[in-house]
C-alpha cells in the first residue's frame, strides 16, 4: 500500500479505506444479523469474509497513514505535540475496544436471545461519521511542501515570515542537478 500514497494521494486512500470500511461493516452487520435472527445458511461464513474484507481496507490507509498526515498536517511546533496525542488517543480506543465490546456483546445478549449484531449497527454508524469527516476535513498533501501545506491549513499569514518562492527555487534546483551531496566526517 505504501507504494500507492505518492501515486494516488493521502485523501483519496482514506476515503477508498474508510467507504470501504463502511460498505463491508453494513453487510458484515446484515450477514451476522441473518445469522443471528434467522440462523441463514452461509452467513456465518460471509461473516467471516467480511472480517477479513474490512481489515483489508482499514490497512489501506489507517494502519500507516494515520501518523505520517498527522505529521504533515501539524505545524512544526505543534508536531510532536500532536503526535503524542494522536497516540494517545490512538491507544485509548485499542484498550477501551478490548476491553467494552465484550461487555457490549453479553448486554446485547440477554434473555436468551442474541442480537449482538446490533452492535456492529452502531459501528456502522460511526464509520460512516468518520467517512463524512474524511470528506469535509481532510486535505490533499500530495504534492505541496509542508511549508504550502501550513499555507493551505493555517492560512497564508502562518508563513509571514517564510519565503516559498526560494524554497521553490531550491527544489527546482535540486530536481535539476539531482546531485547527492556528500559530507565529510
Amino acid at each position: 500500500m505504501a507504494s500507492l500514497v505518492d501515486k494516488y494521494g493521502r485523501r483519496p486512500m482514506f476515503l477508498v479505506a474508510t467507504g470501504g470500511m463502511c460498505a463491508v461493516l453494513a453487510f458484515w452487520t446484515l450477514s451476522a444479523g441473518l445469522y443471528q435472527e434467522k440462523q441463514a445458511p452461509g452467513a456465518d461464513k460471509a461473516m467471516i469474509f467480511f472480517v477479513w474484507l474490512f481489515t483489508f481496507f482499514y490497512s489501506v490507509a489507517w494502519s500507516g497513514l494515520l501518523i505520517s498526515y498527522a505529521i504533515e498536517i501539524l505545524p512544526y511546533k505543534l508536531r510532536a505535540k500532536g503526535l503524542m496525542l494522536v497516540n494517545i488517543f490512538v491507544q485509548a480506543a485499542l484498550c477501551l475496544n478490548t476491553y467494552v465490546n465484550p461487555l457490549a456483546f453479553d448486554g446485547f445478549s440477554q434473555n436468551g436471545h442474541d442480537s449482538s449484531w446490533k452492535l456492529y449497527l452502531i459501528y456502522t454508524c460511526w464509520v460512516f461519521g468518520e467517512f463524512v469527516f474524511v470528506y469535509f476535513m481532510y486535505v490533499e498533501t500530495k504534492g505541496p511542501t509542508l511549508e504550502e501545506l501550513v499555507k493551505l491549513i493555517d492560512g497564508p499569514e502562518a508563513l509571514a515570515h517564510v519565503d516559498l518562492n526560494q524554497i521553490e527555487k531550491e527544489q527546482v534546483l535540486r530536481s535539476e542537478t539531482n546531485e547527492v551531496v556528500e559530507h565529510k566526517v
